[in-house]
């Protein structure tokens, strides 16, 4: 009976164990980060921009930005030169990707990613099974106690490390994907387009404004426009 008590701790742990790690999956299950259809268009003589908004995640409000270069020499960009609006005037700066992650309360939290969807959601599956299935050996008693224990604690060794490895692989490709989605640092060549998501805290912005770098003159200039919904 001790040992049946004992066994029914460990299993406890285990549920214990797969039900946190879900939790923490549910936290940071990545929620979509649409790639705008709309980019900005080159305008012969002009900069402009265009800032599409995506939902809000966590502390972390979402931009697409798309930068066009109408004029004959070459522009800077960098999001570190890019700022949000709201009805204040004040100048919002943005954040840096790992800020944004920080904020959003995960990388995967700014990510879409079927696949990493699926590294949550299959280590958890298999983990429930494997409970399930310690769960029918206890109440069968098809196995010697002392290697019921043994399973027991091995489940919840194996289920720990193995969901703490999914997690870990997980969040590491939805970095590579901020990364990826991120308007990055680069040069806008004459008749060029850039686009790419930057990262403000979260706040009600109505403009959008970028600092570029004439490479040609060696000034800079300012683009502005509406941040549209």
């Amino acid at each position: 009976m001790r040992q049946h008590r004992t066994v029914s701790r460990l299993l406890a742990v285990v549920g214990v164990v797969l039900s946190g790690c879900s939790a923490n999956g549910a936290v940071n299950t990545p929620s979509p980060l649409p790639i705008a259809k709309v980019a900005a268009t080159p305008i012969q003589g002009r900069t402009s921009i265009v800032a599409i908004p995506a939902n809000p995640v966590g502390n972390v409000q979402p931009v697409y930005v798309s930068i066009s270069n109408g004029t004959s020499s070459p522009m800077l960009e960098s999001s570190g030169e890019i700022f949000a609006l709201g009805a204040d005037g004040n100048r919002v700066p943005a954040l840096a990707p790992q800020e944004a992650a920080n904020q959003a309360g995960g990388s995967a939290g700014l990510a879409s990613s079927v696949e990493t969807a699926a590294a949550y959601a299959a280590p958890a599956a298999a983990g429930g099974a494997a409970t399930a299935a310690l769960g029918s050996a206890v109440s069968g008693g098809s196995l010697l106690s002392g290697s019921l224990i043994g399973s027991a604690v091995g489940l919840v060794i194996g289920a720990g490390t193995g969901l703490y490895q999914a997690h870990a692989a997980a969040e590491t490709r939805a970095q590579e994907q901020i990364q990826n989605l991120s308007l990055k640092p680069t040069t806008v060549p004459p008749n060029g387009t850039e686009s790419g998501y930057v990262f403000f805290p979260l706040g009600e912005y109505q403009k959008i404004q970028a600092v570029l770098g004439d490479t040609e003159a060696g000034s800079a200039i300012t683009v502005s426009g509406n941040i549209t919904r």
